[in-house]
C-alpha cells in the first residue's frame, strides 16, 4: 500500500481541531480521528476520486 505524508501545517490542523473537540467530548474527538483515518485509507487507494 502506498504510504500518504501529511505537511506539518494539516498535521497542526488536525491535532488543534481533536483538541477542540476532545474539551467538549472525548468521544466526539475520537471519531475525528477515526473519520480523518477513514479518510486518508480512501485518499491512498483510489487517489483518482
Amino acid at each position: 500500500m502506498k504510504r500518504i505524508r501529511i505537511r506539518s501545517e494539516a498535521q497542526e490542523e488536525i491535532n488543534a481541531a481533536f483538541e477542540w473537540y476532545f474539551q467538549r467530548s472525548p468521544e466526539a474527538a475520537e471519531a475525528f480521528l477515526t473519520e480523518i483515518g477513514a479518510s486518508l485509507t480512501l485518499i491512498v487507494s483510489r487517489p483518482q476520486l
